[in-house]
């Protein structure tokens, strides 16, 4: 999945509401350590690649 965002991010596909999108995905309850673990990684790369990083996927870079 991760591969799939990179290709979308690298032709500016991607943009910060998708990233907090995923960011919403590890404040619901009920969801396993590990997959928020491997959804702060996905948006810590893929927030890297975007110009216009703000919001809740800025402060995911700082959570890992």
């Amino acid at each position: 999945m991760l591969s799939i965002l990179q290709v979308l991010t690298s032709f500016g596909m991607i943009r910060t509401e998708h990233l907090d999108m995923l960011w919403a995905v590890t404040e619901a309850e009920g969801t396993f350590d590990v997959v928020k673990a491997n959804v702060y990684a996905m948006i810590q790369d893929l927030a890297a690649n975007l110009d216009n990083v703000s919001g809740g996927a800025s402060f995911a870079l700082d959570m890992r």
